[in-house]
């Protein structure tokens, strides 16, 4: 069976991870379960959920390219966070790696099941408000929808990126790696 345009999503970034790889290009793998052993893996192939964002592929599709465009305009950032600390108050350098950290916030699947708690909660505390014409069956589908969650990231990642711009950031180096 093919496996569907983008079904695997990331929930943590490759390019992110491959600053804890080895000589060969791997990260450690563990597992919650403690019977499954540790494994070596590329970057590209952990970090992620299948389906996380539904079973729509257009979906799925625009917020794994919104994503990677983030973390495109980041990856150059990170690179040079050891050597350029700390980094520029010019915004045009400093907004990839606000937007990268807060994706990484928020794209989790404790965000996510957080999100459908809140959004459930609202509409049962607010049934008789909002669009007139939905039921609340409707009302609470949607709230529990991954276009909801979607467009919920989407709005919230510049919320983030500006509150994580207005904190003071220090740098922590190890003597080890």
């Amino acid at each position: 069976q093919a496996v569907s345009e983008y079904a695997k999503n990331h929930v943590a970034s490759a390019c992110y991870l491959r600053g804890f790889t080895d000589d060969a290009g791997q990260v450690e793998v563990f597992s919650m379960d403690p019977r499954v052993p540790a494994r070596r893996r590329k970057p590209d192939n952990v970090g992620h959920r299948r389906n996380f964002w539904g079973q729509d592929a257009a979906l799925r599709r625009h917020t794994e390219r919104m994503l990677t465009e983030i973390e495109s305009d980041a990856r150059d950032v990170l690179l040079d966070v050891p050597v350029n600390w700390p980094p520029s108050d010019e915004l045009s350098e400093r907004a990839p790696m606000l937007q990268f950290l807060a994706i990484h916030v928020i794209r989790t699947p404790g965000w996510k099941q957080l999100l459908g708690q809140l959004a459930e909660r609202w509409v049962l505390e607010h049934a008789d408000e909002g669009p007139g014409d939905l039921t609340l069956e409707a009302k609470l589908e949607l709230a529990r929808s991954h276009r909801w969650a979607v467009e919920t990231l989407e709005s919230e990642i510049p919320v983030l990126a500006s509150m994580f711009g207005s904190m003071h950031w220090t740098l922590v180096r190890f003597s080890e790696p």
